[in-house]
């Protein structure tokens, strides 16, 4: 039986992205391979920068330290930002002026031998819109962003850090 068909869903086709509407009937899934490395997909406003969106903000308290120490423990960051164009550009040049080297961004390269999906995957997401993630009041009474005091914490449970 496959796995997914538009057969399966009362999916109207004409709302599926042309990749799943080409895409041959799947009979098995493949395997998804044991990842050796750690990954971590990143937010950028509210995450690693307080959110004044479309500048970049000011750093977020205790990020940079914590991004730093899991670069040294040889996790790959992948930028997870819904960014683009200029306003991406300035996100990266925010990056490249901390001295972090991200892995990917809006995409995991290891991934293509087991999915096509746009989602990227990583065992950990760190956004400040997730539910769930540990929150710190702003600077300005705005948007809340992440605690990063507290990821710190979730991290080392993880074996991360």
């Amino acid at each position: 039986m496959p796995c997914f068909t538009t057969d399966n869903f009362n999916i109207d086709e004409r709302f599926l992205p042309r990749r799943v509407k080409e895409s041959p009937k799947v009979e098995s899934l493949p395997e998804i391979p044991k990842q050796p490395e750690k990954w971590i997909a990143l937010d950028f406003d509210g995450t690693v920068v307080t959110h004044e969106f479309p500048d970049v903000g000011k750093d977020v308290p205790y990020c940079v330290e914590v991004l730093k120490r899991l670069e040294a423990n040889g996790v790959k960051i992948i930028l997870w930002t819904m960014r683009s164009e200029g306003y991406l550009v300035d996100a990266l040049d925010w990056f490249r002026s901390k001295n972090i080297e991200l892995w990917a961004v809006n995409d995991n390269p290891a991934q293509v031998a087991w999915t096509n999906s746009r989602k990227v995957y990583a065992p950990i997401y760190i956004d400040d819109a997730a539910l769930g993630c540990p929150l710190k009041e702003s600077y300005s009474g705005g948007r809340p962003m992440v605690d990063w005091w507290s990821i710190e914490k979730l991290l080392q449970e993880k074996n991360y850090l």
